[in-house]
């Protein structure tokens, strides 16, 4: 489970963007195109498409870890 509220996901993000080698800058410049970028984005969608209970979308911490402390996910990952 991860955040999918726009702006709530925003600490998430990272977690999975930097291990997949992307990062926000590169040489002082927005690297917001980069294939890392693309890549992480793919990734932390389709994780919330396939494995996020319905309305992931508009869940910020408070839903998350709801979800998860009545068992209905089972994996949260939050920062």
């Amino acid at each position: 489970m991860l955040r999918g509220l726009k702006n709530a996901n925003a600490t998430q993000y990272p977690s999975i963007l930097f291990p997949m080698g992307g990062t926000y800058l590169k040489d002082g410049k927005a690297a917001l195109d980069s294939k890392e970028q693309a890549a992480a984005l793919e990734m932390y969608t389709s994780l919330l498409r396939q494995y996020g209970p319905p309305g992931v979308v508009n869940f910020n911490w408070y839903e998350c870890s709801a979800s998860f402390m009545q068992g209905q996910v089972a994996i949260y990952m939050d920062g």
